[in-house]
């Protein structure tokens, strides 16, 4: 019995799975579907989803249809995929509009990888079919714009978002162009040659581009930085800076060379460098207040010590002018022409110009004043208004190279103050700068004879020290002539041009009846070291450990430099007048006595002199 029971028990368990497995009730329809099996809006854009389309505004309804319905079940998921397909779209068949559009939706939708792509190419297409800077019309004709500019704003809006910003120049950047600041150039050129007019027309620049810019402006003001500090220090940076402008401005030019005129004497053409950039070719250093201006190739292990030196003797030699000239005679700037008193308010650097090589200097020489002048290193180049000069070619050759220099530059800083310059050639034709070439070399040659002592930069120059050259020069035409001088101190001051030299050289030569042809081709050698003595004698003659002449010599030289003896043509003796006027001369004796004095005291200075400098 008990195993009837169960087995109808199983029975029916087995009956009520099976019902329940047969007889399960319908479940509620799937989100794609209705109670009818039709798609439903998730459906419709889940099969969109899946096929691309060629019609954007399709792209962009059903990629907003799908983000309206969020957040119901279904759409978070599909929007990717409708914003692939809108992308695709836009790219491949939208305008120029459309794909901004696009990228600018979904990039703000937060679909960046999606959307750059769009953005690239939306900026690419929108430059090329509007503007990015118009004019609006002005007057009848349409075709003249001109206004204020009109910004594509749908451009700015998509440039935003590849990541471009508002950037703007320092302020300080107009100091940076003024004085051409190292790295300027890269500077200008990037900004002109890369980054397009675009970027400054709606004020916002790549994030590369920035980056580049803030690198160079960062070299730029690194570089100012360390200008200012040097100004700072010396109180000359700028203004040396400012000079080398004025000189590269001036000579920087493909413009008619003319030497003889002080026009583009240094320019690339000038140098036979055409092919060369001008800051290829020159360079620049400075010492207060003196800038030198320098030819490439500068070997500086081999000539910096040169220039250093150069450079002390001379901001000494300044100095002492300054100090013996300018403030003793009270006498003021007259060069340049016009802006003379400018230039000293402003203390423009005085202008050296430094030849590389000694071939430079001799063709620069030559065709300025139409002369060939061997054993000449260094001049004063009135046309010029600058010392213009060349390297030493080692250590043997410094002490003359330099004393050469200073000479020229004794020369500028004199016709710079003195009173009545020759501008013109006219002007410097009928009348020549100063009473005689005893004053104009003599005096010069007397000066740059200098002793120093210490080592740069704590060296000290006395000026109008005794040159072994001079002396030694002098003393030898002495000999030559058999203990009679060819240009006695009167001849001297008869000497007002180099042709003058020749010829009272060959005048005096008859007297003494020595070869009067010889002593006219080798005049100007001779003038030369008879002329530093005699300036050398007049400031140094002692008698009963007095100075005997050197007050009386600074007095004509106080009148010779305040104009008391211009010339007004090369027959003038008002310098001679002056002359024995103040040295008490009224008689020929009077002369041979002042003569007499003067060899004697040459002849106690014999033992102390050297053999000239072949260079002399």
């Amino acid at each position: 019995m008990k195993k009837k029971l169960l087995l109808l028990l199983l029975v029916l368990i087995a009956l009520v799975i099976s019902l329940y497995l047969f007889h399960e009730p319908a479940g509620e329809p799937s989100p794609a579907e209705t109670q009818e099996g039709e798609p439903t809006l998730l459906g419709t854009l889940q099969l969109a989803a899946q096929q691309p389309t060629d019609d954007v505004q399709q792209g962009f309804e059903d990629y907003r249809l799908c983000v309206e319905q969020i957040p119901a079940e279904g759409f978070e998921e599909l929007r990717p995929l409708l914003a692939r397909r809108l992308a695709a779209a836009a790219q491949d068949h939208g305008t120029a509009d459309e794909i901004a559009d696009a990228g600018i939706l979904l990039h703000d939708d937060g679909f960046q990888d999606i959307a750059h792509p769009l953005l690239v190419l939306a900026e690419t297409k929108l430059e090329a079919v509007f503007p990015t800077l118009t004019r609006v019309a002005d007057g009848p004709d349409a075709s003249q714009r001109r206004g204020p500019p009109q910004i594509h704003k749908k451009y700015v809006e998509v440039v935003k978002r590849l990541g471009w910003q508002e950037w703007h120049e320092p302020a300080e950047l107009n100091d940076w162009q003024l004085y051409e600041v190292e790295g300027w150039q890269a500077y200008r050129d990037y900004v002109w040659d890369s980054v397009p007019q675009k970027c400054r027309d709606v004020g916002l620049y790549p994030p590369a581009t920035i980056r580049e810019l803030d690198k160079l402006l960062e070299v730029i003001r690194g570089n100012w930085t360390k200008l200012k500090n040097e100004d700072h220090a010396a109180g000359f940076a700028l203004k040396a800076r400012a000079a080398w402008l004025r000189f590269k401005q001036s000579q920087d030019s493909r413009g008619k060379v003319m030497r003889n005129r002080g026009k583009r004497s240094f320019s690339p053409k000038a140098m036979g460098r055409e092919a060369q950039a001008f800051t290829d070719i020159w360079t620049y250093q400075y010492s207060r207040p003196f800038i030198v201006y320098i030819e490439k190739p500068f070997d500086a292990e081999l000539n910096q010590a040169h220039l250093n030196d150069a450079l002390g003797m001379l901001a000494d030699l300044y100095d002492w002018f300054i100090d013996q000239f300018v403030d003793e005679m009270d006498l003021k700037r007259v060069r340049p022409q016009f802006h003379a008193e400018l230039a000293e308010q402003e203390a423009w650097p005085i202008e050296i110009v430094l030849f590389a090589s000694r071939e430079q200097f001799d063709r620069f020489v030559e065709e300025s004043t139409g002369s060939e002048l061997p054993g000449m290193t260094a001049t004063y180049a009135p046309g010029d208004e600058r010392v213009v000069a060349c390297l030493p070619q080692g250590d043997e050759d410094m002490a003359w190279y330099q004393s050469r220099i200073a000479k020229a530059a004794f020369q500028l800083l004199s016709d710079f103050y003195a009173p009545d310059p020759t501008f013109d050639e006219d002007e410097q034709m009928r009348r020549p700068r100063w009473s005689s070439l005893l004053v104009q070399e003599g005096l010069a040659e007397c000066v740059a004879s200098y002793a120093k002592t210490g080592q740069w930069p704590n060296t000290e120059h006395e000026f109008m020290a005794l040159s072994p050259y001079r002396v030694a020069s002098y003393v030898k035409t002495v000999e030559l002539l058999e203990g009679r001088p060819l240009f006695r101190i009167r001849d001297l001051l008869e000497v007002r041009s180099y042709g003058q030299a020749n010829q009272i050289a060959f005048k005096r030569a008859q007297e003494l009846k020595v070869d009067a042809m010889w002593a006219s081709q080798n005049g100007i050698g001779m003038f030369f070291p008879a002329a530093c003595m005699a300036c050398y004698f007049f400031h140094h003659y002692q008698r009963d450990n007095e100075y005997v002449y050197r007050d009386i010599w600074w007095g004509f030289l106080h009148a010779e430099y305040n104009g008391k003896h211009k010339l007004t043509s090369f027959s003038d003796a008002a310098g001679i007048e002056g002359f024995k006027a103040a040295f008490g001369i009224t008689s020929d004796s009077d002369w041979a006595d002042l003569q007499r004095e003067f060899e004697a005291f040459v002849e106690g200075l014999a033992p102390e002199v050297t053999e000239p400098d072949e260079n002399d």
